[in-house]
């Protein structure tokens, strides 16, 4: 602040860079919603289908790394829906390397950006009430307590 005629007024400073940031901030923003769309895409519902009464979770991009290749993703398991099981790779199968090459060919049909290879990391949310059909096998309640837990980092380039 500085003082000018018995006034006050507030000096504006220029950031360098502040217009790039705002450019690559808006850039990132749209790289994520083309990944939250990609990845929606992808999210298949295990071993079942939606004749088989058994739910996909839904699923949420929760944070994207500056870089836009370190995603995290949350799978929630809601209340009063049957799934298969709450294995995070049984619904994003991110282990296959053919998986990967899906989402790539999902993003190319969206957007331009060809990133190098992505690291993906999974938060499960699962709901108490979620009716989990792998549970029985184990010789547990089909219904589930609330739970959540951290899967990966799963690694494009480890896929097979």
């Amino acid at each position: 602040m500085h003082k000018f005629s018995g006034c006050v007024r507030k000096v504006v400073m220029f950031v360098p860079g502040s217009k790039r940031r705002r450019r690559q901030r808006r850039l990132l923003e749209e790289w994520a919603k083309h990944l939250q769309g990609a990845l929606a895409e992808m999210l298949v519902a295990g071993e079942g289908n939606s004749t088989s009464g058994r739910s996909r979770p839904s699923m949420r991009l929760l944070s994207v790394s500056d870089g836009g290749t370190h995603l995290e993703i949350e799978l929630r398991f809601e209340a009063g829906k049957s799934y298969c099981c709450v294995e995070p790779t049984c619904h994003l199968p991110a282990f296959d390397l053919a998986w990967w090459t899906k989402l790539r060919g999902v993003l190319a049909a969206h957007s331009d950006r060809v990133p190098p290879p992505f690291t993906l990391v999974v938060l499960c949310v699962i709901e108490a009430d979620a009716r989990i059909r792998s549970h029985k096998a184990l010789g547990l309640e089909e219904s589930a307590a609330a739970a959540i837990f951290r899967y990966g980092p799963i690694r494009e380039q480890d896929a097979r």
